[in-house]
């Protein structure tokens, strides 16, 4: 190897040496926030207050746990309701509108078209001054078997309660939904309910259960 070759690889090493100090060194003192991190660091600080508060409602006494109302009603915040709301403000009628939707814990498998997982939904509908209350169920994939003439059933269990079957009637250019006729039945068991299987008919493929973990329903 020449000087002058030589010379080249030992001042290349220092200049290497040099950029990597500088770029280790300049991180370390000044780091750089992420913003998404920073947000998951809040919720998991507001989870943790959280759970400060329900252990102080609960206590023991003569080697058992007692839990105060205040806690259940806690626990119940930190765990439920899995129910998704929106509301809409009808200006012209002067109502407001509101929907509840509750996915299913079950997915279904189907073929193509449909492949890609399928859950069941559970929606109620308020709208005061159109239809007024509506109990709805669809597929996110694939069609529900109802007849348009004498509509369909749908069957379900609401806790370790007897099997009912409700009377469906499918939605109008949507294969996919149906209306629960008996409403006013189905949203009572539903607000009592810590778990629910639902029944219904998969075109080209049959029955489908899924369930779903109602609790917490606001309505």
């Amino acid at each position: 190897m020449s000087v002058f070759r030589a010379a080249a690889v030992i001042i290349g090493m220092v200049l290497g040496l040099a950029w990597v100090g500088q770029t280790f060194f300049s991180g370390r003192s000044t780091p750089k926030s992420d913003p998404n991190i920073t947000e998951i660091l809040k919720e998991r600080l507001k989870e943790q207050k959280s759970a400060s508060v329900l252990s102080e409602r609960i206590a023991t006494r003569d080697g058992g746990v007692v839990v105060s109302p205040e806690a259940e009603a806690e626990f119940q915040k930190l765990t439920l309701p899995k129910w998704k709301y929106a509301s809409e403000n009808d200006e012209m009628r002067g109502v407001t509108n509101r929907w509840a939707e509750l996915e299913s814990e079950s997915i279904l498998q189907l073929p193509f078209p449909y492949n890609g997982g399928s859950r069941l939904q559970i929606t109620l509908r308020s709208r005061p001054k159109l239809d007024g209350e509506s109990v709805m169920i669809s597929l996110s994939k694939g069609q529900l078997s109802c007849s348009s003439y004498d509509g369909c059933k749908v069957t379900a269990k609401f806790d370790d309660g007897p099997i009912l079957n409700y009377k469906a009637n499918p939605a109008r250019e949507m294969s996919n939904l149906v209306f629960i006729t008996d409403k006013k039945g189905f949203t009572g068991r539903l607000r009592k309910a810590q778990q629910v299987i639902l029944e219904v008919y998969v075109w080209q493929h049959g029955p489908a259960r899924f369930t779903f973990q109602p609790a917490g329903l606001e309505w």
